[in-house]
Order: structure tokens, then C-alpha cells, then sequence
């Protein structure tokens, strides 16, 4: 999902008034001039205020790149009011929120799990599984990695055949794990790599191997190289 996709999906909420997290926030988005690149929002006071697409750009990139984020602390406690920008990305029906070291906090899960217009509250396994990568630094290393073009149904094939249920992570993907290995899914739309679809072995970049057309997945990056029936995806190490 691009950035023109959130665009149009706050567009549908023109007019409406949406509920804030915090309560008695509640918002009305009443007009999006993208040629201007701005956003006009009444708030629950009756004050009308335009706000900048680049908020939301930048909120959506870090909701691109980690587990979940802080508002304040992405915009880096610059303007007022940031429970706005805060209030239109929940109110995306990919969007959840938790609560995270005392501080409300979003969360892109990569699919509709509520209405649009509506917000919905990160269930607590799930919040408690991306707090853990928030507070430790949690390693993402997997030892496969399939990409996919239908993320729900695979995923919820695979809890079948394993048994195991997922974890819901960050830019359309899901995480099992099982012992000591962990398996990742991900979105090959959310990722850009629909000519990549398969299931892949992770391996660890090898000294003095050349590698090119790298992607990122959730922090990392990786190379793709497929020969012969093996599809290999190599975790490329930090320069």
C-alpha cells in the first residue's frame, strides 16, 4: 500500500466526524485539497484547522518501518493539536492502537480489521508481542521468509497445517514461531515485489558476494536469488 492509498481512504472520510482515542477529541475532516497538500479539520471545540499531508507522510513512513509508533515523538514535539494527525490514521481500518510505556501508540497491521471510520484497540498478545520489539530490541532474523499475494488466507492455511498461531506485525506482515525458528509472511503488494512470490530460505550474506537489487522487510534488508528450483532470500549484513 502507497501513501496515495491512505490518501484516498481519508478522502471517504470527508465530512464525517471520527472518534480520537482520547476522549472528547473527536474530529470532523472537512475538506482535502491535495493540490495544496493539506487537510482542513474542525475540532471537537469548533475550531477549524489545516494541516500538512507532510504530517501524515511522515507518520506513515515510520508506520512503514517499525512495529508502532509515538505521534509526538516521530514529529518530534514540534505544532499542537498532533492528537489529529493522530486521530485520522486511526481511524483507517488498517491502523490499530495500544498503549506502550504509558503513551498511546499506532500500529500499520497490513489488512482491514475494522470499519473505516471507526478505531480500534490492538488486542493485548498481539500489543504485548510488538511492545517486547519496542522496549528490547527484539532480533528479526527468520529462517524463511514467503511472500505472498493473498496474506490472510496463507496465513491462516499455515495456522492449520502448524497449529501455531501468528503475530501480526508491521507493513502487511505476520511472524510464527515455532521453538527456535521463526517464519515470516509478507504482503507482496505492501513490499512492491509481486514478481518475487514464493518461499524463500534465509541465509546470511557471505563474504565477498555481490548483491544487488535489495529490499527491506520490517528494518532489514535482503537480496533475492533464485536458481534452479532454490529460492534463497540473503539477509545482507550492516555496512
Amino acid at each position: 500500500m502507497i501513501f496515495s492509498d491512505v490518501v484516498n481512504d481519508i478522502k471517504a472520510l470527508s465530512g464525517r466526524t471520527i472518534r480520537s482515542i482520547r476522549p472528547g477529541a473527536n474530529l470532523i475532516i472537512e475538506h482535502i485539497d491535495e493540490n495544496s497538500g493539506r487537510i482542513t479539520v474542525i475540532s471537537s471545540s469548533g475550531k477549524r484547522v489545516s494541516r500538512s499531508f507532510s504530517e501524515l507522510m511522515q507518520l506513515w513512513k515510520n508506520l512503514n518501518e517499525k512495529p508502532a509508533i509515538h505521534v509526538d515523538k516521530v514529529l518530534n514535539g514540534s505544532g499542537t493539536s498532533r492528537n489529529q494527525p493522530e486521530t485520522i490514521l486511526a481511524n483507517l481500518p488498517y491502523i490499530e492502537w495500544l498503549i506502550c510505556d504509558k503513551k498511546k501508540h499506532l500500529a500499520y497491521v497490513g489488512r482491514a480489521t475494522h470499519p473505516l471510520g471507526t478505531i480500534k484497540q490492538m488486542g493485548e498478545a498481539t500489543a504485548e508481542s510488538v511492545r517486547e520489539i519496542l522496549r528490547n530490541g527484539k532480533d528479526t532474523d527468520y529462517s524463511t521468509i514467503c511472500i505472498t499475494s493473498e496474506l490472510a488466507n496463507t496465513v491462516r492455511y499455515y495456522e492449520r497445517l502448524s497449529g501455531v498461531s501468528s503475530q501480526a506485525l508491521n507493513i502487511g506482515s505476520y511472524e510464527f514461531i515455532e521453538g527456535n525458528t521463526k517464519t515470516l509472511f509478507v504482503s507482496s503488494e505492501a513490499f512492491g515485489v509481486s514478481e518475487s512470490i514464493g518461499t524463500y530460505k534465509v541465509v546470511k550474506e557471505p563474504a565477498g558476494f555481490e548483491l544487488s537489487e535489495q529490499l527491506e522487510i520490517n528494518g532489514k534488508r535482503y537480496c533475492i536469488k533464485s536458481l534452479n528450483g532454490i529460492n534463497v532470500m540473503i539477509l545482507v549484513r550492516d555496512s
